[in-house]
């Protein structure tokens, strides 16, 4: 089931990014949300419980080190997988905060 998500979400994103570069239109992709049922920040503070880290709230998902590196390296794979599908570079056009 995991590998399908994963397939149909490669799918789709490769989709609105070739249409959206064919069109000329630029793209702000949501990488997360606040919303529990499709995992949210929320997901990244239990993967943090679960590993044993002192959390309190939704929003150590902001400043805690170890979560702001789970959601650096989710965005990452998802761009090398952008640049590797619709083969050119986002790279250069991605902004995180440090």
């Amino acid at each position: 089931m995991i590998f399908f998500f994963f397939f149909f979400f490669e799918l789709a994103l490769d989709f609105v990014v070739s249409e959206a570069k064919k069109y000329k239109i630029r793209l702000i992709l949501s990488l997360t949300n606040n919303w529990d049922a499709y995992g949210g920040k929320a997901q990244y503070v239990k993967w943090g419980k679960a590993t044993g880290l002192n959390l309190t709230s939704d929003d150590d998902f902001f400043s805690h080190p170890t979560l702001r590196s789970y959601y650096k390296a989710h965005v990452k794979a998802t761009f090398i997988l952008l640049s590797q599908k619709t083969f050119f570079f986002v790279h250069s056009d991605i902004v995180l905060g440090k």
